[in-house]
Formats: C-alpha cells, structure tokens, sequence
C-alpha cells in the first residue's frame, strides 16, 4: 500500500530509508482526485467558503483526547529520573551502572547478594531504590504527560475526509446532516504558490498503538515527531479516512484560518435548512462552482451525493 511505503519514506525510524523528496513525489501522484471537509454552518464556516481560507485548530480543541499525543516508554530519558539515581549511587558509594540495573523491583534482590560488605545496611539501600522507583513512577507519569501536552499545544491541523457520503462524519461534524461538505481537489494545487499546502498534507495512519518516542531516538531532527505523532490515530477512527493539513506555531490562539485552494463544490446535508439552501446557492454561483446535495437512498442506508 503506498501510504505505507509514504511513512517510511517521510518518517521512518531508520535513518537509512528516509527520503522526503520521494515521498512527497509519492504522495503527489496518490492524493485522491477529491478530499472533504464537514462544517456546520454559520458564520465562521461561510467566511472559510467566501474567503477561501481553513480554519486550523489545536490538537487539544479536536473531539479525540489522544489527538497528536505519544508516550515514552524508558525513563532513562527522564532528567529527574537520572538525577535520582545518580544522587543514590552517591549516597551509598555505588556504582551508578549497579543501581541502575536495579532499576525494577524484582531485581532489588541483587543488591542484597552483590553489596553485604558495605558499611550501609544492604537491606537500606534496597529499600531506598525501591521506594525511589515507586516516587519516580509517578513523576515518570507527569514528565510524559508533560510532553505530549507541548505536542498538543503546538500542532495545529485542519482536517479533510475521502468520504462524502459517511453517515456517521455527517452527524458528528456536519450539524446532524443540517451542514455542508465542501469538496476540494488538491491535484490542481499551485506548488510555486502552495507549497505549504502540499508539504503539510498527509495522509492519517490508524494504529492500536501510541507513538512511542522512544523508537525515534536515532532519526530526531532528520524528521518533524510533532507531524508524526499528528497523523497517528486509533483504529477506532479509521471510518473517517482522514487526511491533514498539519502546521506547526507556537501562538497562544485556539486556532487559525490560513489561505486554501479555491473549493470544487458544495454539498448541502440531507436536512439543510432553506435559508442555508439559499445561501449556499447564491455562494456557488458567485465561485462558479457546482452545489450538490445529499439524498437519503429509500431502499437501504446509504447516501448519495446528487446534483443541486
């Protein structure tokens, strides 16, 4: 599949198969002829159609508290957790290599055996790197909380579907089938004057597992983990085969609205209102576009994209 061979090639782990030019190249000749956006109406989503903008928001504002989150799974990567440990091996004149081969608790033991002939109690310093190890979990706990909430905080996504007849995207994020989805196609894209919009795009990974960022340890700085760990989703969202403009800012704002491609279409939702239906119309001649709407199939359930 080539979205595979895309992750790899964008954001591999091994230094060795990372080459961005092929991937964008790969993912340039793969983007589906069409991608969607499901938006309400009001007054914020009409500014985006008119202006042709998107509004990018913050990981933290999206509807999945694991958004763009990772973990990390070796506290040797955690400084206190270090310090600790080095302030005992101190402590008991110790080698710091000992202590940290203690580093669980089932191996305390071991201690008890190798250090009978220190001056300290054994059975002391046994206790002391377990009750260390029991602090230090808890710690070790807010350290990765700590930095996937910075991950959170400086990712900024808006967010595009290849489905625009999903029943469940039209209830979720399209006002209960009462909204719109605008279709865009990202194969005319302008890459002299698009280019953020083609290198911020990418496909949405779904996985069972974290992002561990410990596994990254040997390609860090050779690729963007904020962009990773922004494309890696449960599997419990694979329904929405989603894609991403992923931007990366340091403001204190919820969210912004950046520049976009011109729109393809508009589709109206199955329960549009009639003063949306008007407008929306009057929208869509003004662009030069088609508007569409969705139909409810009478024999079965599913949807059907029609002609306005």
């Amino acid at each position: 599949m080539w979205k595979d061979e895309y992750l790899d090639l964008m954001f591999s782990n091994d230094p060795k198969k990372l080459n961005s030019l092929e991937g964008i190249t790969l993912k340039f000749f793969n983007i589906p002829q069409s991608l969607y956006k499901y938006r309400r109406i009001d007054e914020y989503s009409l500014a985006n159609l008119t202006n042709d903008t998107a509004w990018f928001s913050r990981a933290t504002g999206f509807n999945d508290p694991y958004d763009s989150s990772l973990t990390i799974n070796n506290k040797e990567h955690n400084p206190i957790h270090k310090e600790g440990l080095e302030n005992i091996a101190r402590e008991f004149n110790v080698p710091l290599e000992e202590i940290e081969s203690l580093n669980t608790k089932d191996t305390l033991e071991h201690i008890l055996y190798n250090y009978t002939k220190l001056k300290h109690n054994p059975e002391i310093l046994a206790t002391t790197v377990e009750k260390y190890i029991e602090g230090t979990d808890k710690e070790f706990e807010k350290y990765v909380k700590n930095i996937s909430d910075v991950f959170q905080e400086k990712v900024f996504a808006s967010c595009f579907s290849e489905d625009p007849t999903s029943m469940l995207m039209w209830s979720h994020y399209a006002d209960n089938h009462k909204g719109m989805v605008i279709e865009y196609n990202f194969n005319n894209l302008d890459l002299d004057n698009q280019k953020q919009i083609m290198t911020g795009l990418h496909p949405v990974y779904y996985t069972s597992e974290l992002l561990n960022l410990d596994n990254y340890r040997d390609v860090q700085g050779k690729i963007s983990v904020h962009t990773l760990a922004a494309i890696n989703k449960s599997v419990e969202w694979e329904y929405e085969k989603e894609w991403r403009i992923i931007v990366h800012n340091e403001t204190d704002e919820i969210g912004f609205n950046l520049p976009i491609i011109k729109p393809s279409s508009i589709i109206l939702g199955a329960r549009v209102e009639e003063i949306h239906k008007n407008r929306l119309s009057l929208e869509a001649k003004k662009k030069g576009i088609p508007l569409k709407q969705i139909k409810l199939d009478k024999s079965s359930y599913h949807l059907e994209v029609v002609e306005f």
